[in-house]
């Protein structure tokens, strides 16, 4: 970069230099080259310590321009950094911009690994869908909170039944009520079931 007092780095352009950005980077560039040119964007603090995986130490040492913040007043200002020096300081330490991608596929990598680890570690009891091929090669999607339900709504029905075993498992209730008491009913189905309702 040429740097000519008061004259734009990149286009050579006088007389409309940022002097904030200017000041706070070391960098002069007009207006439109601060728009245009790659590297000269200002990214956060958050985006610079999750896309380069940078840490505090690393960016405590960069120049920052810090704006209030528009998410809420009352928080803490934004720190905005110059792209290319947060490149810069991702290549001094990781080595390259190439390390930065690969250390992030193989963190997504082991976290996603992590995560099936813990979803096969709770078995059943996650209400997911998960897939499997049937024998047409149509993957066919099972809701596992609906089988749950469907097997306690079973096991509601049938359970206890003298005669769900008579009619293949299937039995529908038939309440008579027997007695009522402070508000609440009672009722029993042929088949022993008791069942306790509140009266409206």
């Amino acid at each position: 970069m040429i740097s000519t007092p008061g004259c734009c780095s990149f286009c050579l352009e006088e007389g409309s230099i940022d002097r904030p950005f200017q000041d706070t980077f070391g960098v002069s560039a007009c207006f439109s080259c601060k728009r245009s040119r790659e590297g000269l964007e200002l990214i956060t603090k958050t985006f610079a310590r999750e896309e380069y995986l940078l840490k505090d130490v690393d960016l405590n040492v960069l120049p920052y321009l810090s704006k209030s913040n528009p998410h809420k007043s009352g928080w803490a200002p934004m720190k905005l950094y110059l792209k290319f020096q947060v490149e810069d300081a991702a290549i001094v330490r990781h080595g390259s911009l190439h390390n930065v991608c690969n250390i992030k596929a193989k963190k997504e990598e082991e976290a996603r690994a992590r995560e099936e680890k813990k979803r096969k570690r709770e078995g059943s009891c996650l209400p997911f869908s998960l897939s499997r091929r049937t024998e047409g090669g149509v993957v066919a999607r099972d809701d596992k909170a609906q089988q749950i339900r469907k097997r306690m709504r079973a096991v509601l029905v049938t359970d206890g039944c003298p005669s769900a075993s008579e009619n293949a498992g299937i039995h529908r209730h038939e309440f008579k009520t027997i007695g009522s008491e402070a508000g609440i009913k009672h009722q029993k189905c042929s088949c022993g079931f008791v069942m306790e309702c509140e009266e409206l």
